[in-house]
């Protein structure tokens, strides 16, 4: 066995990279289980288009932590690694977990530690939130900046206008601890009590991932997520944030709302996943140590796991 203690095996990648198809490969040959280390992949309601692998994109490898929330819940790093970790202490037959998913934040918090930031009450997180969107209903976001920024002169310039749920975090943090998030983030960091590997980080080439984004998009379609997305609307009353940020989303409300035609709406869908895609490539190249990431170059999800098998293999002294 290569792993006689639980260890977690982080593996990333951009959006449409196959990173769910690579892990199941990796869990076949190490008889690990598959951990959802995606932001929006927590949330149930919307399963088609935040790409949560169907029962036979499984493989029948035990999957966890997707689709376990509600559309509305509040989400934070934190809770997401006491999910994790209440994940894997209530598994006694595996060793080897495989967190992945396209949030570099998460993984990034997994291999190097959160701030020990305070936990925030329920009850300041609702009364905060709601604020939040009274003022960004009434002003805009712009509005929440400068009210967030008179509380906590710490975050001016640090965090941008746009960024809605990390001002309401700050805020939140502030109003429960009296105390800037900045200042907690300089904190030593608390990190996760099990071993880990390095960040396997799926490489694709700028053209293999546009074919890839480009059937992604037409297979959704095809499965059925515009009459999803119209039914999560219809049954949520248009509230659906934070799930209203999954990539297609507001393309796909615009088309049903009658703003844009089915071309305008593939199109519009395809640049955005481009975009976030980009986002996601350069986080993995500019966030980590060189030697805490290992990139697999883009094969078939056989080769690039046997690729990451046989790294850990010849590495599994030094987790």
């Amino acid at each position: 066995m290569l792993f006689d203690t639980k260890t977690i095996l982080l593996l990333g990648g951009p959006t449409a990279s196959g990173k769910s198809a690579v892990a199941v490969e990796i869990a076949a040959a190490l008889d690990a289980e598959v951990v959802n280390a995606d932001s929006i992949q927590l949330y149930k309601g919307l399963p088609i288009l935040t790409a949560i692998p169907s029962s036979k994109d499984q493989q029948g490898i035990p999957h966890h932590l997707y689709g376990i929330l509600n559309h509305d819940q509040p989400l934070s790093v934190a809770y997401w690694l006491n999910l994790l970790d209440s994940c894997v202490d209530s598994i006694d037959t595996t060793c080897a977990f495989i967190a992945t998913g396209g949030a570099g934040l998460y993984l990034s918090s997994l291999l190097y530690g959160l701030s020990p930031i305070p936990e925030v009450s329920e009850s300041v997180r609702i009364d905060i939130r709601q604020k939040g969107f009274a003022i960004i209903n009434s002003s805009g976001s712009d509005a929440l900046y400068e009210c967030v920024v008179k509380k906590d002169p710490h975050i001016s310039g640090r965090i941008h206008p746009r960024h809605v749920q990390r001002l309401l975090r700050a805020w939140e943090v502030f109003e429960q601890t009296g105390r800037s998030i900045v200042l907690w983030q300089k904190e030593p960091r608390v990190k996760n009590k099990y071993l880990k590997s390095q960040l396997f980080v799926l490489d694709v080439d700028k053209t293999t991932l546009t074919k890839r984004i480009e059937i992604r998009c037409l297979e959704m379609i095809k499965n059925g997520v515009i009459d999803e997305v119209k039914d999560f609307v219809k049954t949520t009353g248009d509230i659906a944030f934070p799930l209203q940020k999954a990539v297609g989303f507001t393309e796909i409300k615009n088309y049903l709302n009658g703003k844009y035609s089915m071309e305008d709406m593939i199109s519009f869908i395809k640049m955005a996943t481009h975009r976030y895609a980009k986002r996601q490539q350069t986080w993995f190249r500019t966030q980590y140590a060189a030697h805490d990431v290992f990139f697999v170059p883009f094969d078939r999800p056989q080769a690039q796991a046997a690729a990451i098998v046989k790294h850990l293999y010849s590495t599994n002294s030094k987790l």
